[in-house]
């Protein structure tokens, strides 16, 4: 089992439009998601997410 560690910052983000330049300033890394559940459906896009917390919230930045 993959364990994480989320990084707690002492930021406060008041809108989602800012959330992934708070992680940026934070140098919070990309973690990879690599895993198709489905055989039938082979295609697997390149997908990626960062994450951390500020105590009372979780930030949360995807590319697909």
């Amino acid at each position: 089992m993959k364990s994480l560690s989320i990084k707690k910052l002492n930021v406060r983000a008041e809108e989602a439009v800012a959330v992934p330049a708070l992680l940026d300033a934070e140098n919070v890394e990309f973690n990879s998601i690599a895993c198709v559940n489905w055989a039938e459906y082979p295609y697997q896009p390149e997908v990626k997410f960062r994450i951390a917390h500020t105590g009372d919230a979780i930030l949360l930045h995807y590319q697909v």
